[in-house]
């Protein structure tokens, strides 16, 4: 049917005419339930002041058809259409209808009324993984039917809809009905709704909000073939990478990725690298890979070698090989550098420096020696010394004779007629007969001087089976042939022949002297030996009484030299290894022919082909075609055959096209080239596709690129061709400005990009711009930007500018300075920052500084910072700056120290404590000190404490350390006692007194007795009283206590016949007994001495003064030098007797010791 909508009825209602196309036809009729229901959506207007609060339809009865009913019948002319069914005049409603009347339903009850109310309705958003098709989750947005809400916010952001941004990809968020920024109205899915509907609300509409999840995939690999270290070998990040695909499944380029290392190639190792993909979303993404790189295999091999003066040298002769870095094996000399030369013509030795340069720069050397040597000439003398003949060269074992190589002069000997080899050599004119070669031998060219005499000789050779023959000439020419560089003799042509004409076969010869060989056409090495042998021995008869041999000389044995021809010609192969790959034996023969030059056959009897090769398997396979000579040597020839693997490929790129109708493809777009079996470019007319590519619907189709190749071999390459959606998406931010004269706005600030179809930047000019921005007041103003893509894509940017007042403020603070020579200040020590309109920060030099700051006078100082920003506005802040004396301060105090083995003192001893420029204490080690205190002499000495604070201030204090002398000492008296068994002896009985080091009384209690006295006993006692002092300085005093015998006669007890007094008297010591006199100096105590110093120091020390004296003189006293030490003694008349003993003795001995000089003199 077709539906045709007319103009409205007078009162407003549409009209809508349903018409069967021409020439339909009713073919049945449906059944009243039967009847399909034909829904209509009535619109009414959104503005509620405009929309009737409700609406009856439906008429009750006849009269209400006009006005309530909504369902007609087109009647054509019938005015009547039955009960039930009352016909219209079309007329009555103002309409263009074709029909004249309509026909309505009219019965009782069949009225309804619409009441018009707002509901609230829920839009959903199902939230789609894009790949998997599965619903992730659903979001909903409730609001009052006909309301607008915002999807920004919404559905925008992996955030808005709660998605993890470690997992899915922000820029794949789309709608699939318009876009994730739109204002959305809320649009009830039903028109009709119940009480409940009013009550809990409506579905609105549900759409569809498609996502991807993350696609960034990052695989790394570890070194499969390891780097070489070397000054030219590289690494670059994609070596070691597999895959880098990002978030939105495109491949990552090399300058999207980090690594944390970059391989140091010069130094062998394995370095970890990490790399590592920073995605927008803050994710991370890394693939470890082991670079491995190991030291050059790099070498050269050369040898040395000796060569003959006059010779040709070529530097090729002595390189042998190089090995290149990854451990080849080459000869190719071409790739060497030599250094240094040789002077074939001058004998000496050269050292040659070979070089190879490996492919990553590591340098290889290795030096030999050429030596150049003159040749030993061996000279033929007779027994007076004559040349007999020319001189020969030296024969060797080798073409060219070596230091250390042994020689022989008998393998130059000669028959010379009517001569004899002497076996000996003139060693005065040179070499010994046999010996080792030397380098001087070589390099001077020495020669050998072989002694021969004047014989007659008679030679006999006897058969045991014939008679004693006379022989003239032993050998005839024989003809010897060359096989390998060997020599060898051809029995068949060589004799030996007598003098009678008969003729021997040298092996006939051989076998009369009891020497056997093989019966071959050609000698061996070992038939060559017993030749030698035989030789040898006829050479030697004439030496030699033997009955059987006699020598008649010269013997000479002539050569005629011919070559062996016997060869074998093949040449390796390379082949492909493949399924397909064969070889065969006559693939590589060249030919051979025999020892005489004739060709020999490829076949099982003539030539042996030994070892097989698999040309489906990698490797190297030797082959040996071989036959034996005539002479029965085995000549062959070896060659490889290499089977290599194939170095087919297939290369091709994965890509991504946008759906568009101008989007095409081929399948020869995605080919990147590849190579052949044997590395030649591959043309992609060999190359067979699989696979298609459909530009009408997004997805990632698979290509495949196969080749076969000459071997058989198949390889492929896959492709992934993604058709997608367009990738056009416009981005700008919001901004704020300050309102002011030099403020300016244009389209392009808040623009932060737009890319096309296919995500390539464009730029400002491909984009409208809808909107303005008012500078002239604060506000916000909304600017959009609006893009087409070339697929008709329509994507918008809308921006939010915000013009508002300036924001400038400058900070400062007040200070504080202390007066110093470093003491320094600039405006910007008290500046704290300022901040332009914007409220951005900015440096000190936009400040203005009005004021300064004198630092040689305490007081305060005004500073005024002023900044004016773009717009104009004026911003100041005053500070000020205090400058103040320092309180920096040293204290000490002076002190005396008394002068003693113990005393100690260091400069902290006088510091009190100091404080810096700011008043904080500061300890000793901050102290800078001067002193000359020296405690071993007294004196005054001055110590200076020194500090300079950090602002150059120096702070100075002195103090005075005395030294001096201790007052320390002690005083004893000697007495004398009567012997007495019932009293005992205490040491204060002889202790006057002492004081300490400051001349204060001393105890007994601090002083060390030393010694004792028996009173039982009669005798003299020496008591030692000691003291040190609290510095470490010792003194000493003796007392002498005198026990008598008790007297017979009690009237002598008082009166004995030589009353003894002792007494320290004024610091001497005076000893009384009649008729001699003693005086010396008091006992002096300093410190402890050993034994043996105290005794040198008595005997250096003490002189002495005897004289008889009456007793009625008056007391005189004799000097002795101060005593440092004493040593226990007995009385003092013992004393003197041992000393005059000592001066008789004294006298003796010099008058002996001048005399004895005399006599020697004389």
């Amino acid at each position: 049917m077709n539906v045709y909508q007319f103009n409205n009825t007078t009162d407003g209602r549409q009209i809508f005419y349903f018409r069967p196309n021409d020439g339909a036809q009713r073919v049945s009729e449906l059944s009243l339930r039967s009847w399909p229901t034909l829904n209509l959506t009535v619109s009414t207007g959104a503005d509620t002041n405009n929309t009737p609060a409700s609406i009856q339809f439906n008429a009750n009865n006849d009269s209400e058809i006009a006005s309530k009913d909504v369902i007609f019948a087109g009647a054509g002319s019938y005015s009547s259409g039955g009960p039930g069914y009352p016909a219209i005049s079309s007329a009555s409603l103002g309409t263009n209808i074709p029909d004249q009347y309509l026909m309505g339903i009219s019965y009782n009850g069949i009225n309804r009324i619409v009441t018009y109310t707002h509901v609230q309705v829920k839009d959903s958003y199902q939230i789609i993984d894009r790949t998997t098709g599965k619903v992730i989750k659903t979001i909903t947005s409730t609001g009052q039917d006909g309301a607008t809400y915002q999807r920004k916010g919404l559905i925008d952001s992996l955030s808005a809809l709660g998605l993890a941004t470690n997992k899915y990809y922000q820029p794949s968020l789309t709608v699939n009905s318009g876009l994730l920024t739109d204002t959305m109205a809320y649009q009830p899915s039903k028109l009709f709704v119940s009480d409940s509907d009013v009550s809990n609300g409506v579905a609105g509409n549900t759409y569809q909000v498609y996502v991807d999840e993350l696609k960034t995939s990052l695989i790394a690999h570890d070194t499969t073939v390891p780097i070489i270290a070397g000054p030219k070998a590289q690494w670059q990040l994609s070596d070691n990478l597999t895959t880098a695909i990002g978030p939105d499944g495109s491949p990552l380029t090399m300058n999207q990725l980090t690594t944390n290392l970059t391989p140091d190639v010069q130094t062998p190792g394995t370095y970890n690298v990490i790399y590592r993909y920073h995605d927008d979303q803050g994710n991370v993404t890394t693939a470890t890979a082991k670079v491995i790189v190991v030291s050059s295999k790099a070498k050269i091999n050369a040898h040395d070698s000796h060569l003959k003066v006059g010779t040709t040298w070529n530097p090729a002769d002595n390189f042998t090989s190089f090995t290149t870095a990854d451990g080849q094996v080459l000869t190719d000399f071409s790739q060497v550098t030599v250094v240094g030369s040789v002077n074939t013509n001058q004998a000496n030795q050269y050292p040659i420096t070979y070089r190879y340069t490996d492919s990553v720069g590591n340098v290889s050397e290795q030096t030999i020696t050429v030596s150049v040597f003159k040749p030993i000439m061996v000279h033929y003398l007779d027994e007076n010394g004559h040349e007999l003949q020319a001189p020969t060269e030296l024969i060797t074992s080798v073409s060219n004779p070596d230091v250390g190589q042994e020689y022989t002069g008998r393998a130059n000997t000669v028959a010379i007629a009517g001569y004899q080899f002497m076996a000996s050599a003139d060693t005065t004119k040179g070499m010994a007969l046999s010996g080792t070669l030397s380098l001087a031998d070589l390099l001077q060219g020495n020669g050998i001087y072989l002694q021969y005499h004047s014989v007659v000789y008679h030679t006999l050779i006897n058969y045991p089976d014939q008679p004693v023959q006379t022989i003239t000439q032993i050998f005839v020419p024989a003809k010897v042939v060359v096989i390998g560089g060997q020599y060898g003799i051809d029995l068949a042509q060589s004799y030996f022949a007598t003098d009678s004409g008969t003729k021997l076969t040298l092996a006939e010869t051989l076998n009369k002297m009891g020497l056997t060989t093989s019966q071959t056409q050609v000698f061996s090495a070992t038939d060559l030996a017993i030749i030698q042998q035989a030789v040898d021995a006829l050479t030697q008869l004439a030496t030699n009484d033997d009955p059987m041999f006699k020598y008649d000389g010269p013997y000479q044995l002539n050569y005629q030299l011919i070559t062996n021809q016997a060869s074998v010609q093949a040449h390796g192969l390379t082949l492909i290894a493949g399924p397909t790959q064969t070889w065969q034996a006559s693939d590589s023969f060249d030919g051979a022919i025999d020892s005489f030059g004739n060709d020999v056959p490829l076949s099982p009897t003539a030539l042996i082909v030994n070892g097989t090769v698999n040309p489906q398997v990698v490797g190297q396979y030797p082959i040996t075609y071989m036959y034996t000579d005539a002479a029965g040597r085995t000549v062959k020839a070896t060659i490889v055959i290499k089977v290599v693997a194939t170095q087919s490929t297939v290369n091709g790129h994965d890509s991504t096209l946008i759906q568009g109708p101008y989007t095409s493809w081929s399948a020869k777009d995605n080919f990147d080239g590849g190579m052949t079996a044997t590395g030649q470019s591959l043309n992609f007319a060999a190359v067979t596709t699989i696979g298609t590519v459909d530009l009408s619907t997004p997805g990632v189709y698979p290509v495949t690129y196969q080749y076969t190749d000459m071997a058989g071999n198949v390889v492929t390459k896959e492709v992934m061709i993604t058709v997608k959606q367009t990738g056009s998406v416009i981005n700008g931010h919001d901004s704020t400005l300050i309102i002011g004269p030099k403020t300016k706005w244009q389209a392009s600030d808040n623009f932060d990009g737009v890319t096309d179809e296919n995500g390539k930047p464009l730029d400002f000019s491909n984009v409208k711009v809808i909107g303005d921005v008012d500078l002239s007041k604060a506000g916000q103003n909304s600017i959009r930007y609006q893009y087409t893509d070339a697929a008709g894509n329509v994507v918008t940017k809308e921006v939010t500018v915000t013009v508002k007042q300036t924001g400038s403020t400058i900070n400062g603070h007040d200070s504080t300075l202390i007066m110093g020579p470093k003491t320094k200040w600039q405006a910007s020590d008290n500046f704290d920052g300022v901040t332009d309109e914007n409220g951005k920060p900015l440096d000190f030099s936009n400040v203005k500084v009005i004021g300064d700051v004198d630092l040689s006078k305490a007081g305060q100082n005004s500073i005024r910072y002023q900044y004016t920003d773009a717009a104009g506005n004026v911003v100041t802040k005053e500070v000020t700056v205090t400058v103040k004396q320092t309180a920096g301060v040293i204290n000490g105090h002076d002190s005396t120290l008394i002068k003693g083995p113990k005393t100690k003192w260091q400069a902290s001893d006088n510091f009190d404590g100091a404080m810096d420029e700011n008043g904080n204490l500061i300890n000793f080690q901050s102290i800078k000190t001067t002193n000359n205190v020296d405690l071993t002499k007294l004196g005054q000495y001055t110590v200076t404490y020194q500090y300079t604070d950090t602002l150059g201030n120096s702070i100075v204090k002195s103090v005075q350390v005395k030294v001096v002398a201790s007052e320390g000492g002690l005083i004893v008296h000697d007495s004398t006692v009567v012997q007495n068994d019932q009293l005992t002896w205490n040491p204060a009985d002889n202790f006057t007194g002492g004081t300490d080091a400051l001349g204060k009384p001393i105890e007994l209690k601090n002083v060390t007795i030393i010694g004792q006295v028996d009173l039982t006993k009669v005798g003299t006692y020496r008591v030692s009283y000691q003291y040190d002092d609290r510095v470490g300085n010792q003194f000493e005093q003796t007392a002498t206590i005198y026990v008598v015998a008790r007297p017979i006669d009690q009237s002598n007890d008082n009166h004995p016949s030589h009353p003894t007094t002792t007494s320290h008297n004024g610091g001497n010591l005076v000893v009384e007994k009649q008729g001699v006199k003693i005086s010396k100096s008091p006992v002096m105590t300093h410190k402890t001495v050993s034994r043996y110093q105290k005794a040198t120091t008595e005997a250096k020390s003490l002189s002495w003064q005897v004289k008889q004296v009456s007793t009625s003189e008056k007391k005189q006293t004799a000097s002795m030098k101060p005593k440092m030490s004493a040593l226990p003694q007995t009385n003092d008349a013992d004393d003197v007797a041992i000393s005059l003993l000592g001066l008789v003795l004294l006298g003796l001995s010099a008058t002996t010791w001048y005399l004895g000089k005399r006599s020697r003199l004389r």
